[in-house]
């Protein structure tokens, strides 16, 4: 299990590398870099180690960027849902749903129909 410090240095470093990912200036350092290697690719006649490569690259970086995603995502999604439940409870509306998300799959099925 990993330590508090551990937890609050990666929870740190995967907000600050989502919200660096996100940026226009990323976006635009990512397509001068992708036009920069098909430059030198084409350049230098596309080999089989440069195909590689490509493809490596690419497989890396999109698994990296999926994680980052999930990961802000998911802390997104308990972030609303926090601030739903409250409203809830500080409204005059029923909160017999109040932590329904929190149920197994198969345990929903009642509360969702009655």
């Amino acid at each position: 299990m990993p330590t508090p410090l551990a937890h609050q240095l990666v929870g740190r470093l995967s907000d600050h590398s989502a919200r660096i990912v996100g940026s226009r200036l990323a976006l635009m350092a990512v397509a001068a870099v992708i036009a920069i290697w098909v430059i030198l690719g084409l350049a230098t006649g596309p080999t089989k180690q440069w195909l590689l490569a490509t493809n490596m690259l690419a497989t890396l970086a999109t698994c990296l960027i999926l994680v980052l995603l999930q990961h802000s995502q998911n802390r997104d999604m308990r972030t609303l849902q926090t601030k739903v439940d409250e409203l809830i409870r500080s409204s005059g509306a029923r909160n017999h749903m109040i932590g329904v998300e929190r149920l197994e799959r198969d345990k929903d099925a009642p509360v969702l129909r009655g």
